[in-house]
């Protein structure tokens, strides 16, 4: 006996054979309360969707959930479906209608969060990530969005919580392996990262976002050298066939120079970016901005205020992106990411300009045989291996970067030690930048300055068990742990800045610098230590304490930098008078020099563009 086919077996059958106009047939002669109708109103609206006919998707979507209101997966794809089409209030409200009728459907519960966290309401995004989490605990796709979001609110100790039952349960999700080595690394296991990243590289070859994530890693490793270092990068690019050259356009007017970065919004770059665009003459240079992020905040305004011409990129595709670039005919296109999250090298490696240069974002080079240059600086990076160790020709400014502006800074406090008995060294360098190689230098400086404290404040210190990890591993470094004062982040950057009134001295990180800490710390008075490496991440405070004026605050080797420590905390008058004066000093030097800086970028600029 031959069994009789279903409607929606035979509404699907004719949607597969692709006769929409039948399977609409068969829906409109079926009886009007055939159960299966619903269900094949919803496959025929998918089939529409799928062909881009929007219009006839949400109509059918409609007709479905008219029938049976409680069907969630036709909510949850009519959500998607206005969400495409620029309806997002409507999306979230079809999420949410979605997630009530069936509260286990992870799609609709990822989708609404999703949604819930682009319309600003992160609390409510979490709650739901979380209560579906507990539903279907190590579940991939939700341990991997609801981590991803306490990454966003500074909780990594978190993310790695939710992240490590979905690993036991798919040990080679390279999702789950690569936001798990974000958490860790966020947190200063940097050497259990990069392991996690070749896992996650292992599975998903080609992901470029992966390979890019293991190269920043690595630039905080102390077990790792530069040859090493260099030799990745190369290998990274060696992923990538070779574009074609382009044809400069013709240099009659102004240099028209190029910007890709995802951090145009209240981002450390976005903050050394603006004295450039303030001082580069608009009549001569005309800088585009191609926006690969979705932040837009006071920060961006300022920027793009400052820009000839701007552009959205970050829903563009990579062959989109190139070709929106390619249609502006720029002189020179300037990545500003290198291997940092929300990077385009992608894009880059098709070649969108006839010179192409990378610089600011990341302490080394891309390994792209379609870069061209990177810009640096002699004390960053020395004539000599350094130029071996990249496959972009380095352009030595006097100076790779500019002091920032900081408008929010309060005035420079008294120093702490004029009012208590001891020495409080201090610094705000991120968790992955303290190597072990770094906690071990800060013991050796604490044992020689006695009844010295030092206060490690960093994202993320306000959560127990990372501040319980960095005190053990201060401890093995040996350190004691009546020294240390750990903090977490304050709420905004002009109370961020106001803690540098408790600090003395600031030590430096090895051998991965500080950038943006170095530069707030001087402009709040603070002398900082560093210890000058061989290669730019460890070269950084070199640069930028060269340009400031203060070349007697560079160590050449770990004894040196205790001994400058030591010596610095001794004299307490010597240091109250560098205090009160180090902001205007600054101010006054090279470092903070925006319109020379500008100078030297748009002749280098020039130089690139038109070598004779």
């Amino acid at each position: 006996m031959v069994a009789v086919e279903t409607l929606l077996e035979r509404v699907l059958d004719t949607i597969l054979r692709g006769d929409l106009q039948g399977a609409c047939h068969l829906l409109e002669s079926a009886p009007p309360h055939d159960r299966d109708r619903a269900a094949g109103l919803k496959a025929l609206a998918d089939a529409y969707a799928d062909l881009g006919r929007a219009a006839d998707a949400e109509r059918h979507y409609r007709a479905a959930l008219a029938l049976e209101p409680g069907l969630a997966p036709a909510w949850n794809n009519l959500g998607l479906l206005l969400r495409a089409t620029g309806h997002p209030e409507q999306a979230k409200a079809a999420f949410d209608r979605a997630t009530a009728a069936d509260p286990s459907l992870t799609a609709a519960a990822l989708n609404l969060a999703d949604s819930l966290e682009q319309s600003g309401d992160t609390a409510a995004a979490l709650l739901l990530l979380q209560a579906a989490a507990q539903r279907d605990p190590g579940n991939p796709p939700i341990a991997v969005n609801l981590a991803a979001l306490l990454l966003n609110t500074g909780d990594a100790a978190g993310a790695e919580a939710v992240l490590r039952p979905a690993m036991d349960m798919a040990p080679r999700e390279p999702r789950v392996l690569f936001n798990l080595a974000i958490a860790l690394r966020a947190q200063g296991m940097v050497r259990e990262a990069c392991e996690l990243f070749e896992r996650a590289l292992e599975a998903d070859p080609g992901n470029h976002s992966i390979a890019s994530a293991r190269l920043l890693t690595m630039q905080y490793r102390d077990d790792v050298d530069a040859i090493a270092i260099a030799d990745a990068h190369f290998t990274f690019g060696a992923r990538f066939a070779e574009a074609a050259v382009q044809t400069p356009p013709p240099l009659d007017g102004p240099l028209r120079v190029g910007f890709v970065s995802a951090d145009f919004g209240y981002h450390v770059v976005a903050a050394f970016l603006e004295p450039l665009f303030a001082h580069l003459d608009p009549h001569k240079v005309h800088v585009y901005c191609y926006h690969a992020g979705t932040l837009d905040d006071a920060q961006t305004a300022r920027l793009r205020a400052l820009a000839h011409t701007w552009r959205m990129v970050a829903s563009l595709d990579d062959s989109g992106c190139a070709e929106c670039i390619r249609a502006d005919r720029l002189h020179l296109c300037i990545d500003l990411s290198g291997h940092t999250g929300g990077n385009r090298l992608p894009v880059f490696a098709l070649r969108v300009a006839p010179v192409q240069a990378t610089w600011l974002g990341y302490p080394d080079g891309t390994g792209l045989a379609a870069m061209d240059a990177r810009f640096t600086d002699a004390m960053a990076d020395p004539p000599g291996e350094a130029d071996t160790r990249h496959s972009e020709q380095l352009v030595r400014l006097p100076g790779f970067l500019c002091q920032p502006v900081r408008r929010e800074a309060p005035p420079v406090a008294p120093l702490p030690a004029a009012a208590s008995e001891f020495v409080t060294f201090g610094c705000f360098n991120h968790l992955a930048k303290l190597s072990d190689a770094t906690l071990a230098l800060w013991a050796d400086v604490l044992r020689a300055v006695p009844r010295a404290r030092l206060l490690v404040k960093a994202r993320g210190l306000e959560r127990p068990l990372a501040a319980q990890r960095l005190r053990e591993r201060f401890h093995a470094a040996g350190g004691e742990f009546r020294n240390l004062v750990l903090e977490g982040a304050t709420p905004d950057s002009a109370s961020h800045l106001t803690r540098y009134g408790a600090v003395d001295v600031a030590l430096d990180s090895i051998p991965y610098n500080g950038t943006t800490t170095t530069c707030e710390a001087l402009w709040m008075g603070v002398p900082v230590i560093t210890l000058a490496g061989n290669r730019h991440a460890a070269r950084v405070g070199a640069s930028i304490l060269a340009r400031a004026g203060h070349p007697e605050w560079v160590a050449r080797t770990p004894a040196e930098f205790v001994t400058v420590a030591t010596q610095l905390a001794a004299d307490r008058p010597t240091l109250a008078r560098v205090r009160a004066g180090l902001r205007a000093s600054v101010a006054a030097s090279p470092l903070a020099d925006a319109a020379g800086f500008a100078r030297d970028f748009e002749q280098a600029c020039r130089a690139l563009v038109s070598p004779c």
